[in-house]
């Protein structure tokens, strides 16, 4: 939450004004939602070598659940996959739409438009 009010504070003073909006986005269920594929073939555009993704495959698709979808929660791993996953979305909200961001599983973006963020 910390992180949250110094990007509520930046906002108010770049508008000097109290004018500042937030949208709260809940992913649900993030970390069993993980579809490995998708995961796996961004890792593969991110350069990593052939037994660098062998050995992150091994990873991500070794759970106890045996699906296609999903990481443990509490590897450090999981929580780096985590991140890498949203790092698409992250770009796009911060780059092009220019709206700052506090990311985790629950997604505050914040804007002095109302408009803008619906």
């Amino acid at each position: 939450m910390y992180r949250l009010a110094y990007f509520l504070k930046k906002e108010y003073f770049k508008e000097n004004n109290n004018k500042v909006y937030y949208l709260k986005c809940d992913i649900r269920k993030y970390f069993p939602s993980i579809n490995h594929n998708i995961l796996i073939s961004n890792l593969r555009k991110a350069g990593f070598s052939d037994d660098e993704i062998w050995f992150l495959e091994k990873i991500i698709k070794e759970q106890p659940n045996n699906n296609d979808k999903g990481l443990q929660m509490g590897n450090q791993s999981s929580q780096w996959f985590a991140l890498y996953y949203l790092n698409r979305i992250d770009r796009l909200i911060k780059k092009e739409l220019k709206i700052m961001l506090d990311i985790w599983t629950i997604l505050f973006l914040i804007h002095h438009d109302k408009k803008y963020l619906q």
